[in-house]
């Protein structure tokens, strides 16, 4: 399994399982708590020296059915980021944050 996260905030789950048999749809679930963090930039796209900034934490799911081909699923679902509460004063225009993320297998 590998994860890809973009600069939007989404990220890339992508696996390969083997030895599954034929004819058969699967259902996989991939689910995390995300956390990401929101500041309002300047025209220039600079974060003022006195950023107003929030977090935002919570679930965040992806579902889908794939197909075995050949005893085996290879599939990508992609987890999208939490909404955030963020409101920017006039004059500022909202930016995400990269964030670093963390890998839990189970």
């Amino acid at each position: 399994m590998s994860l890809s996260a973009a600069r939007s905030g989404n990220n890339l789950v992508s696996w390969n399982e083997a030895g599954l048999g034929d004819n058969l749809n699967i259902d996989y679930t991939a689910s995390a708590t995300a956390t990401r963090v929101d500041s309002c930039v300047n025209n220039g796209q600079n974060i003022p020296a006195d950023p107003k900034k929030t977090t935002t934490q919570s679930p965040v799911t992806a579902s889908g059915d794939f197909a075995v081909k050949n005893g085996q699923v290879t599939a990508s679902l992609t987890i999208f980021p939490p909404a955030t509460t963020l409101s920017c004063p006039k004059g500022r225009q909202h930016a995400h944050q990269p964030l670093v993320h963390q890998r839990e297998d189970h």
